[in-house]
């Protein structure tokens, strides 16, 4: 019997194996009101059943005030309730009338009850009746039931209500959805020719499931079918090679293939659910499975068990090739983390999630740091050697690195074991911006944005809606980690905050990357519903899944993109033609570059640089390419200019160099009314270096001076003879208040004082800063080892150095705020048809210069556009930085990730040879020939498999990963290796170092090539139905256009047939 409710109970019929007075026919419950006992002996046997129905309850022994409220004639097992008014009885509608006390109404609250239980035997003519049973019980008191009512009625009110708002905020999020989803087209406008009005149509949930990228995938005809990358190499997104298939069909396809997925728990888990190791886990949601847990072993006399929040996962060719875990929250589980790692042999570690995010504890600093006092070159390629150690359990953990990119913290640690004395060596690749930079400007003078971008960055951050995630960042912080695994590594551990939603994204992805590699397709679903039975909730959001197609698409579309030392056999091969579009593979190359990188869109992406106050501000505003996006543009402070004029926009914007985030200032070179603008970016941003990469166009597009002289004019015409001209080009600077100066100067202040920065010029007042050139103009010596007066005679560099101070004038006797900027003219001549410069040497001189003397501060580097000269210059300081540093490069993605900032940078394909040979020249001059003239051997091989450019031995040389700065290397000889020019001939660049011995050469290889996997596309390439312009950027000849399934593959024969066509 269950506990009373105020009205009814619900008992089970009790068991009666006991009773011996044959087969039992009939089971009885009555109830009497009270206590009470039984006034009626059992019957003998009667002959007589048609008295059987009017001596019911006297043969049954019920007081009178009894009635019957359960009959039947097999016995009861499911619960029986008393007092619900309906009489549960097998009986004939006569029993009913015959006795009006068959019945069962509710039970009064605060009352007592008898129960009597009797069995029946009824066969033939004859009846015997088990002895009753008797049971007593209360009702409950009529409050109870009251407050009971009243709770229901509350909750059953507040759930309406709940529903009611639930359902208004559906339909409002559906309107803003609709009224935002036509930006999905920003990104790529596959179908220009349709309707975009088309996708606002499209639910909310096949919009989380549609990549930015859905157009360049094929369309498969099952769920778990694979798809295929397809682009047109030179028409770029626009092409329909999808044919008429509509927007919501291609959305519906990918909601279709994400609810395939398997949801749920599917396998058991109890291990997880145990008390002892529920205080291990972050959530009940990510709990590991039995199977496929990591089991930690521990010694006999050890209090802990083997339980930790880890999953084994298989590879895409490997079993276990993977561990995904949570992370570390408290010191026990960051010390069962180090013993995983040492009992696995895992060599890497992933970590994909900040200690801090959003307010909330991620994951424990569970990693000893090194301390250090890091100067600009160590954060550019160094790092010092105070090491410190930290002991979890019977494990020592020493740290004895660390290495800062732009968007990852690479760390290294040697891992001991004080009991067996083993030792392990570990590497940490900590990935800090999956939250990537949203629209909040980037200056350093303040981080607010706009209201509604704060909004913005609000809800994106609250639910991880992966808006703007960079993909490009995490593809290079991807190969950084790949590059180095050895064969002979345990598995890879790979960690975020709960194990799931960021560990299944890197696991996925590299799994489909290999296969994409391999098969030449991916089978996404497959893959995810694989993962889902070895941890569950992998890849949680339809969201998380669109992003694997993203990042796959960005992977995939730059082919073998990695490029090791051998630079030069990498420039010969895509220097070969390609027989299908009859163009260069570095053509094609560029094509994918600038084609598939999306132009800015008037209504959201430039907003500022269009505004009616800031176009005047724009030498080209006409012209998107060259126009800064919001989200990367640099914002001046307000306060320098009146409330009623908003004076924010510079057309500038940021660069992020190998190891520092917004390092480098792309700009155009100042107008005649933006040199103020031009000199608050500098003193705001606390810049140290400028380089003028065309000094040539002073005088014309309203280009000027922008900079004060020391003594005569006429130096400025060593870099332009435009300059001659004072006052054609100048900007009138007026001179600074004599007695203001003499006041400043009476100050103590260091940078103006020192004697070895030479004379100071007049002081010129513009706003609230003052501004001195220190010294001459100087030439730079065009190389380091040969003549000084011959190499300043050939020097196509000069520098001049400058003093900028902010002066409040109503405090003069604060000393003021003063900052040291180096100018570099680069005065090289520009081939303007290619916009290359002429002499190649001078350029990589200028290179190794503002990368030696840049200053601790970031750079500015500007040209008469902001784009093509300048872009190039900043193109080749990234790659050269990540070649001398890490000693491998990604010339393909750091390209597109400037273009996605300035798409005008690499405008040509000339302009992308040109960096290739740069690169080359560069690897000649500061890597090889330093070694050969210590008569080492070539650092590094690299050995290419069908995945990546994978570095073997790296690891084991320390060259990778956690290389040094190559400043003492980073030294441009006078070499005629070195003095190409720009109208060169491309075997005249390749045979530059025949002379060179083989023993110091790394070994060759083919560059990617592609080849079609669909016979209908191939016939449809040689039917030529699809064409592209007739010029392109290089000026070709119009040309029929073959479209491209791009599926990298290493190949290594030069000649094709028709049925295996490559591109």
């Amino acid at each position: 019997m269950s506990e009373p409710s105020d009205t009814s109970v619900v008992v089970l019929y009790p068991n009666v194996s006991g009773y011996t007075g044959g087969l039992i026919t009939d089971y009885y419950l009555a109830i009497s009101p009270g206590h009470v006992g039984i006034e009626i002996t059992p019957v003998p046997s009667s002959g007589d059943p048609e008295g059987h129905l009017s001596t019911l309850r006297r043969q049954l022994s019920l007081p009178p005030s009894a009635y019957i409220v359960h009959h039947s004639h097999d016995l009861p097992t499911t619960p029986i309730t008393i007092g619900d008014s309906v009489v549960a009885t097998n009986g004939t509608g006569s029993d009913r009338v015959s006795d009006e006390r068959f019945y069962d109404p509710p039970l009064t609250p605060s009352s007592a009850y008898t129960l009597f239980v009797v069995v029946q035997s009824v066969v033939e003519a004859s009846a015997e009746t088990s002895p009753t049973r008797t049971f007593f019980f209360n009702t409950l008191p009529p409050s109870t039931s009251a407050r009971t009512q009243v709770l229901v009625a509350a909750v059953l009110a507040l759930l309406f209500a709940l529903t009611i708002f639930l359902v208004a905020y559906f339909f409002y999020r559906r309107r803003k959805r609709q009224e935002s989803s036509k930006v999905l087209n920003n990104y790529f406008s596959f179908r220009p020719n349709r309707d975009t009005k088309e996708i606002s149509t499209i639910e909310d949930a096949k919009l989380d499931a549609l990549p930015k990228s859905y157009a360049a995938w094929s369309l498969p005809s099952g769920k778990r079918d694979p798809r295929f990358l397809i682009i047109d190499p030179t028409k770029g997104p626009d092409s329909t090679l999808l044919g008429t298939k509509s927007i919501d069909e291609v959305a519906a396809s990918f909601k279709r293939e994400f609810d395939s997925l398997p949801t749920g728990r599917i396998m058991p888990h109890s291990v997880g659910l145990k008390t002892l190791n529920r205080y291990k886990n972050r959530s009940e949601q990510s709990l590991p499975y039995d199977h496929s847990r990591v089991k930690l072993k521990r010694s006999l006399n050890s209090p802990e068990n083997d339980y930790i929040n880890a999953s084994f996962v298989d590879g895409y060719m490997r079993r276990k090739a993977y561990i995904a875990a949570q992370s570390p929250f408290n010191a026990t589980t960051a010390a069962d983390f180090w013993v995983m790692i040492f009992q696995c042999n895992v060599s890497q570690i992933v970590m994909l999630t900040n200690q801090i995010e959003g307010g909330a504890v991620c994951c424990t600093k569970y990693w000893p740091e090194v301390e250090q006092e890091r100067t600009y070159d160590e954060a550019i390629g160094g790092s010092s050697n105070t090491k410190v150690e930290r002991q979890y359990d019977s494990l020592l953990v020493l740290a004895l690195d660390s290495t800062d990119y732009a968007n990852f913290t690479v760390r290294r640690f040697q891992v001991s074991d004080v009991t067996s004395g083993a030792v392990q060596l570990v590497s940490q690749y900590h990935y800090h911006d999956w939250q990537p930079r949203r629209f909040c400007p980037s200056g350093r003078w303040h981080r607010r944005g706009s209201q509604a971008d704060r909004i913005r960055n609000r809800a994106a951050a609250a639910a991880e809606e992966l808006v703007d995630f960079d993909c490009l960042a995490f593809i290079d912080f991807y190969f950084h980690v790949v590059t180095t695994r050895r064969p002979e590594d345990g598995p890879l551990l790979v960690h975020c905050e709960e194990g799931v939603s960021r560990t299944s994204v890197f696991l996925a992805f590299d799994m489909l990357l290999q296969q994409f590699l391999t098969e030449h397709s991916v089978s996404v679903a497959r893959l995810c519903a694989s993962m889902r039975r070895a941890r569950p909730n992998m890849i949680p959001t339809s969201r998380h899944y669109a992003l694997l197609y993203d990042l796959l698409y960005e992977a995939g579309i730059g082919g073998q993109s990695l490029i090791d030392l051998n630079v030069r056999s990498v420039l010969k091969s895509l220097l070969r033609r390609n027989l299908a579009l009859g163009i260069t593979y570095l053509t094609e190359q560029w094509f994918l570059l600038h084609n598939f990188t999306p132009p800015l869109d008037r209504r959201t992406d430039s907003l500022s640089a269009l505004a009616s106050i800031n176009v005047a501000k724009n030498r080209f505003p006409n012209i998107l390419d060259l126009l800064p996006p919001d989200r990367f543009r640099p914002r001046l402070p307000p306060n320098y200019h009146s409330l009623d004029l908003p004076a924010d926009y510079i057309n500038a914007v940021y660069l992020d160099t190998v190891g520092l985030r917004d390092d480098l200032i792309l700009t155009q070179t100042p107008l005649r009314s933006t040199v103020l603008d031009f000199w608050r970016m500098v003193f705001e941003e606390r810049v140290s270096c400028i380089v003028d990469v065309e000094p040539s166009c002073y005088g014309s597009e309203d280009a000027v001076r922008y900079w004060p002289v020391s003594q005569a004019d006429h130096q400025d015409s060593l870099i332009s003879e435009d300059l001659a001209d004072f006052h054609a080009t100048t900007f009138p600077f007026d001179l600074a208040d004599a007695e203001v100066v003499e006041a400043l100067d009476a100050l103590p202040d260091e940078t103006s004082k020192s004697p070895s920065v030479g004379a100071l010029g007049p002081w010129v007042q513009f706003g609230d800063f003052q501004l001195c050139q220190v010294g001459d103009l100087s030439p730079v010596l065009s190389s380091p080892t040969g003549s000084e007066s011959k190499s300043k005679r050939r020097s196509c560099i000069f520098r001049r150095r400058l003093i900028i101070r902010k002066v409040d004038k109503s405090s003069l006797a604060k000393p003021p705020d003063s900052r040291t900027v180096q100018v570099f003219h680069f005065k090289g001549r520009w081939n303007e048809e290619g916009q290359i410069p002429a002499a190649r040497a001078q350029f990589v001189r200028l290179l190794e210069v503002v990368r030696l003397e840049r200053g601790l501060g970031p750079t500015i580097i500007h040209c008469l556009d902001g784009g093509t000269k300048s872009g190039l210059f900043a193109a080749s300081y990234i790659l050269v930085e990540r070649i001398t540093r890490d000693l491998f490069v990604d010339v393909f993605h750091t390209i597109k990730a400037l273009k996605l900032r300035r798409r005008a940078v690499i405008g040509s394909a000339i302009q992308l040879r040109f960096l290739y040979r740069v690169l080359i020249d560069w690897v000649d001059m500061t890597i090889e020939k330093p070694l050969r003239r210590q008569q080492t051997a070539y650092p590094i091989t690299f050995v290419r498999d069908p995945l990546l450019s994978t570095i073997h031995d790296a690891h084991s040389s320390g060259l990778l990963s956690s290389t040094p700065s190559h400043h003492s290397l980073a030294s441009i000889g006078d070499s005629s290796a070195c003095l190409h020019r720009g109208e060169e001939t491309a075997a005249a660049g390749i045979n530059m170092s025949n002379s060179m011995s083989a023993v110091y050469r790394p070994p060759r290889r083919n560059i990617v090539l592609y080849r079609y996997f669909s016979e209908e596309l191939s016939k449809l390439m040689r039917s030529g139905q699809a064409c592209f312009s007739p010029a392109d950027a290089m000026g070709l000849e119009g040309q029929t256009m073959n479209c491209t399934v791009r599926s990298p593959r290493w190949r290594s024969r030069d000649r094709v047939s028709q049925g295996d066509l490559i591109v």
